[in-house]
């Protein structure tokens, strides 16, 4: 017979000896002098105080001999032990959450108190609604037999320092530990006095924001609670567990010969969208800062496009290396869609360390270094659950928006509303779902109103460290390909601010047939954006305005410059059957028009498209005319229609 005992130490008086500030345990402060010695702060503090058992939620399902940690599915036991319901209440196999959770139960063989237990370890099943909350729920259960520990949920929530969510439709209950890092953020007023809460370490940044250290989840719970009524505390949460949004990855060593990586590059107009930058000769630098488990500067595919001035807060150096792949995957994308375009750049801040993973207050950090190291554009492929709150990494958001940057973000792979996911859910930011080459939304993307656009997230080839090239998928590999295309409209027009740039990534789209709006208003298509993007050029100036045809072969010249589209007039001679026009400079297009069929070829107009994306030059242009004995009429279909800087003109 054995007794399972959860340690669990409750401070009634916490609250009172807060507000009367008589507290004596004095813990370490660390002032930090500047950001950067805050963010080395913060990164002590989160390596001193890891531990791998951390986990973004475990889910265990009614009548399953599973739980899965993170998307990963594991057997509960080699018994089969199976979560049941037992008079409407939800019984769990609490050895195996402790087990997942790095602790170790202590069992008192002298308790011999009644217990629930499935004795025959039969899967009992009910369709009522189970209680979370059980009024009768007891702090101690034991069982005289070695079946495995049945505890009811309650119990395991209140003394293992859970949360728990159960959805009575599917049997699933979704355990998170919130205050597992033993830490909490704090935002205050700069009146509030922190140091009588029992923390162990407290570092202090700038705007009233702190960080306090515990030695216990309760310990940080019960300081959290108690911050929640202070006056002047703007905001207390804790330091949530983080990583980057899962990507499946398809084939991790695979040669890439094409002239693009990523087939979302001219599924989005990418590549037409940065010839025109060429040719318009932008020549801003443009920065995308790259929030992820850093990046390989290294790669031959990235090399000279990524910037050495990066930071990583996870581990409070400057080493921006990526042993993972993610981050480089992520920046791979970013230049992929925006080819030859040397001018944008990558800012690599790790935030992830190489297994992925990291806290709020990690990332938090980086996009507060990303925006003062005034990047244009950041890119978090990231996220964690909202079922705590997300307070400071919406305050560092909005202060990167502020110094007018854009924020992309991945909206998650867990098929649900991406409402639930931060930083997917803040709406001044853009959020991104994925689709398939078929234009499909993948069967793991996030959705709901909060989505923006959705990009290219299946089967993405890019770079990943040591030369090599990979194929994911992921909303994670959705985000960069708008990222890029951020960038290329703000290298465009450096001017846009955030709120600007979100309307035009949203403006400029495709809508397939039975297009779902959860998955944002259509997929980004950077060409529907080149006709407002082309500038329009001078009028276009003819010289002479009419031509004299007279019995031979001549060759004319008109004077143009700009962009733009005029008429030729023939007046005289002999009837031409086709006009042909020829100039040197290989930067302009020209096109004759011929009249329509049938018309008197001696007076007909014929129309001069000139398509220069520079309008600087006076440029000459030879008409030829050529002569035809056999034929005086126009014969050729009339002309079709094409747009040129929002004017209609004919076109052969």
């Amino acid at each position: 017979m054995r007794k399972i005992i959860f340690k669990k130490i409750i401070s009634v008086t916490l609250s009172i000896l807060i507000l009367l500030s008589i507290v004596s345990v004095i813990p370490t402060l660390a002032n930090a002098s500047n950001n950067e010695s805050f963010y080395s702060q913060s990164a002590q503090l989160i390596a001193e105080n890891w531990s791998d058992d951390y986990f973004e939620n475990m889910v265990l399902e009614i009548g399953e001999p599973t739980i899965m940690i993170d998307g990963i599915e594991k057997e509960i036991d080699s018994d089969g032990t199976v979560p049941i319901i037992i008079d409407n209440t939800i019984m769990l196999p609490v050895e195996a959450i402790i087990n997942e959770l790095g602790e170790e139960p202590f069992w008192d063989e002298l308790f011999h108190d009644s217990i629930f237990v499935d004795d025959n370890n039969e899967q009992e099943h009910t369709d009522s609604e189970a209680n979370i909350e059980d009024p009768e729920c007891i702090d101690f259960i034991s069982h005289e037999t070695d079946e495995p520990v049945m505890l009811p949920l309650c119990v395991i929530v209140e003394n293992l320092n859970l949360e728990a969510d159960w959805d009575s439709n599917t049997g699933r209950i979704t355990l998170t530990r919130d205050f597992q890092t033993m830490r909490i953020i704090v935002k205050t007023n700069n009146n509030v006095d922190l140091t009588n809460l029992g923390a162990e370490t407290i570092i202090s940044g700038r705007d009233g924001i702190h960080a306090l250290q515990f030695d216990s989840v309760s310990d940080a719970q019960e300081a959290h609670d108690v911050l929640k009524g202070v006056s002047g505390v703007i905001y207390v949460e804790p330091d949530i567990y983080v990583s980057f949004i899962n990507a499946e990855s398809m084939n991790t060593d695979i040669e890439v010969n094409s002239e693009h990586k990523s087939w979302g590059v001219e599924k989005i107009g990418a590549n037409k969208y940065a010839e025109y930058l060429l040719i318009e000769n932008k020549t801003d630098v443009i920065t995308v800062a790259v929030l992820d488990t850093g990046v390989d500067a290294n790669h031959i595919f990235l090399n000279g496009r990524i910037r050495n001035d990066g930071f990583n807060t996870i581990n409070g150096n400057l080493n921006t290396s990526d042993s993972n792949g993610h981050g480089t995957h992520v920046a791979g994308t970013i230049i992929d869609c925006t080819p030859n375009l040397s001018n944008i750049m990558i800012l690599p801040v790790k935030v992830l360390s190489d297994s992925g993973r990291g806290t709020w207050l990690a990332v938090g950090n980086g996009i507060s270094f990303a925006a003062d190291k005034s990047v244009n554009i950041i890119n978090m492929s990231l996220g964690g659950s909202r079922d705590a709150d997300c307070a400071f990494i919406d305050d560092m958001v909005q202060y990167a928006i502020g110094k007018n940057v854009t924020v992309v973000v991945a909206a998650g792979n867990n098929n649900r509303d991406a409402i639930n996911t931060c930083p997917a859910h803040i709406e001044n930011v853009i959020t991104v779902s994925a689709i398939d080459i078929k234009n499909i939304p993948a069967h793991f993307t996030n959705y709901g109103n909060i989505v923006d656009i959705a990009a290219p997230g299946v089967n993405i080839n890019s770079s990943i460290p040591g030369n090599r090239f990979a194929s994911y998928n992921g909303t994670s590999m959705a985000a960069p390909h708008v990222a890029a295309a951020v960038a290329m409209y703000i290298l465009n027009d450096p001017s846009l601010t955030p709120t600007t740039v979100q309307s035009i990534v949203r403006q400029h789209i495709n809508i397939p047939s039975g297009w779902q709006s959860r998955y944002g208003v259509g997929i980004i298509n950077m060409e529907k954006a080149l006709d407002e993007d082309t500038p329009p050029g001078p009028p276009l100036t003819l010289n002479p305005d009419f031509i004299l045809v007279d019995d031979n072969a001549e060759i004319h010249t008109i004077i143009i410059g700009g962009i733009a589209t005029g008429t030729i007039t023939l007046e005289k001679g002999t009837l031409p059957d086709a006009v042909q026009l020829s100039v040197s400079d290989n930067s302009i297009t020209v096109t004759g028009i011929r009249p329509a069929a049938g018309q008197d070829a001696l007076t007909g107009s014929y129309m001069v498209i000139v398509n220069r994306e520079s309008a600087s030059a006076q440029l000459a242009i030879n008409v030829n005319l050529t002569p035809q004995e056999s034929n005086n009429k126009i014969t050729t279909a009339a002309p079709t229609q094409r747009t040129i800087n929002g004017t209609t003109a004919n076109s052969i």
